[in-house]
């Protein structure tokens, strides 16, 4: 294993001078796309980006002087100038050509156990592994920050169980995204902190993007070794320098050894303790090169931990508490271009929020979509979401949930959507008024009453069960009613006695599986959810 290094230099700010090359192939002349092109200065890259499909690209001098271009191709051999002056306000135009003389990555010998030494595993391997690695991560980081290329990124969430089995998967936000598609500490921020740090009441698990796999703060605290790999890949593996304080990763980047192009990183979280050091958290992502020569990531996910708190009790009747491992979940996304042939945004987008005048909060887990297309997504806590559809038009807005037969003016919208563009849709469940006149009619004066609805313990609207309610009357007796839920799992009590706290039960046969005690002043009127525990 031997350590290694690449050096990112971004381009330096505008200027008039420029140069403006065509890159073809030296047989054929056939356009180049996607090399990385550096402008040379005397103190270093002065400027760098992708060509075009066509060849083409413009880069911008910082300063007049003398400049020289080196071009990199990711599997192929590489080019650089003779230095050339550039005086101020000048263009310089050329069309270079380039050598077909294809990269040959070396043969895998293992030497032994690594040790970050240069006599460790795959030495030779491992250093032209990394020169095709760092070609595409820098491609990658040049095309975020370029926001060259428009995406529809769909971010999931998906529950696994202890065995890492899918049990449900939904998208969270389906938006439009030019530049870095997922959220990344910068490379100073997680050697000071690593992977896996604590964020006021939350724990983060932070996932390494093309940014920090080139930086010299984790080139600088990683080791390096090639290893073989299934299907024509060849890996470059990674982990941890000895001696390591803060929670870290391991992983490899494997390529496809034919043509050296990156494909995908798996990795997995190092240093955690207890019980997260003996779960499976890490994460995959997936590289994509475009035929402009541009560079995505198309696929991505983070594996956290579902912990469960139990309490277990000794021999000594003593109650501990201690956390269990009870599956996992993943956050991450699918990107795709969101452009047609000529370049143009070809989705609409729509934002809005949901909200629900029972609780005076946004309904969360509300299904939104537009009618006849597939993608949806579920509202947030706050009720809020954000849709890209490749629909355009007059269209239908729906919402779906279990309160969708309670929204004040119905559950859909019409919507004039533009490709490119922003609407915005609202919906609001009725008040409880509105709810209250629809399902109780005329209320005797001074008479109160409860609208509600029971739920499952998994989410959905119970029904089979029934919801009872008891209480003393003036004369010394008791009286209750009782409710028989059906599909909806929603019940109104319209006549019941007011200053007094009346228990709420939701009952299978004779079982109570949920009580809430509500408590009604004179004439009024409450909205109750009733929920057996999970």
């Amino acid at each position: 294993m031997i350590r290694l290094c690449w050096v990112l230099c971004l381009g330096a700010p505008l200027a008039a001078q420029q140069v403006e090359l065509q890159i073809k192939e030296e047989t054929g002349s056939a356009p180049v796309a996607g090399a990385i092109v550096r402008l040379l200065g005397d103190r270093g890259v002065a400027a760098q980006g992708l060509s075009n499909e066509l060849g083409r690209i413009t880069l911008r001098a910082p300063a007049a002087g003398s400049y020289r271009i080196k071009i990199d191709r990711i599997g192929w051999s590489g080019l650089i100038t003779a230095p050339f002056p550039l005086a101020a306000g000048d263009t310089y135009r050329r069309e270079l050509l380039m050598a077909a003389r294809r990269t040959e990555l070396p043969p895998l010998t293992v030497h032994g156990k690594s040790k970050c030494e240069r006599e460790g595993q795959g030495g030779e391997l491992a250093t032209a592994l990394w020169e095709e690695i760092g070609k595409a991560l820098t491609a990658n980081v040049v095309t975020n920050r370029q926001k060259a290329v428009q995406l529809h990124v769909r971010q999931f969430v998906r529950e696994l169980d202890q065995r890492e089995r899918p049990v449900r998967e939904w998208v969270a936000v389906s938006t439009l995204i030019r530049g870095h598609p997922f959220p990344a500490l910068p490379p100073g921020a997680l050697a000071k902190l690593g992977f896996v740090y604590e964020e006021d009441d939350s724990v983060v698990y932070a996932a390494p993007d093309a940014a920090l796999l080139l930086s010299e703060e984790f080139v600088g605290t990683h080791c390096f070794r090639a290893v073989p790999g299934k299907e024509g890949r060849v890996g470059l593996a990674f982990e941890p320098a000895s001696g390591r304080k803060v929670a870290d990763v391991k992983g490899i980047l494997w390529l496809d050894r034919a043509t050296s192009e990156l494909q995908f990183l798996e990795y997995a979280f190092t240093g955690l303790p207890g019980i997260l050091s003996r779960a499976a958290l890490g994460g995959r992502v997936e590289f994509q090169r475009l035929a402009s020569g541009a560079w995505i990531v198309r696929y991505w996910y983070v594996r956290m931990p579902a912990l469960r708190e139990v309490e277990i009790r000794t021999a000594g009747n003593v109650a501990t508490k201690t956390a269990l491992l009870a599956g996992y979940i993943d956050q991450g996304g699918r990107a795709e271009v969101a452009a047609d042939g000529a370049g143009s945004t070809d989705r609409s987008l729509l934002v809005g929020r949901v909200f629900d005048s029972l609780t005076g909060h946004g309904l969360a887990n509300a299904v939104i979509r537009v009618d006849g297309y597939r993608d949806s997504v579920l509202t947030d806590g706050g009720g809020q979401f954000v849709l890209a559809v490749q629909a355009a038009g007059d269209q239908v807005v729906r919402v779906v949930h279990p309160k969708t037969g309670l929204f004040r003016d119905g559950a859909s919208r019409p919507a004039l959507l533009s490709l490119g563009d922003t609407t915005r849709v609202e919906f609001a469940v009725s008040s409880l008024e509105t709810l209250t006149g629809t399902f109780c009619g005329k209320v005797s004066r001074g008479r109160s009453g409860v609208f509600g609805m029971a739920w499952n313990s998994d989410g959905t609207p119970a029904r089979g069960l029934d919801v009872r309610i008891k209480w003393m009357t003036s004369s010394g007796g008791t009286r209750e009613e009782h409710q028989y839920l059906e599909s909806e799992g929603m019940f109104a009590f319209c006549n019941l006695p007011p200053d007094r706290t009346l228990p709420i039960r939701l009952v299978d046969r004779l079982r109570a599986l949920s009580e809430v005690p509500v408590k009604l002043e004179w004439g009024q009127f409450r909205f109750v959810e009733l929920r057996p525990p999970p």
